[in-house]
């Protein structure tokens, strides 16, 4: 039976793996604040310990990549987050009124 028709069992199955493709694709991520910044200091929240508890983080911008940056930036992430900051550690940081973009490590 699958002998008969290989080229429709072929298309199937690329039709199957579409959705995967899909998600391993990153959209280009186009804010109007970068920067490279350094961390100085990560404030935790100790009283909430949920799965949503934020801290924050105290940035020294090294250079400003794209728009107007002050010396330094604060941003909230997820203290249990996908995203983790280590003190004197370097990060590409991107932007968007306030809101953290994008936060890789250089």
């Amino acid at each position: 039976m699958m002998s008969d028709k290989p080229f429709t069992w072929l298309f199937l199955c690329l039709i199957w793996t579409g959705p995967v493709w899909g998600m391993a694709a990153m959209a280009k991520v186009d804010c109007p604040l970068q920067v490279k910044a350094t961390v100085q200091d990560v404030q935790q929240n100790y009283a909430s310990e949920s799965p949503m508890a934020m801290q924050r983080v105290h940035f020294t911008v090294d250079e400003t990549l794209k728009g107007d940056a002050s010396s330094e930036l604060e941003v909230d992430i997820l203290k249990h987050g996908p995203l983790s900051v280590e003190i004197g550690k370097q990060y590409h940081v991107q932007m968007r009124d306030g809101k953290l973009c994008s936060l890789d490590i250089l």
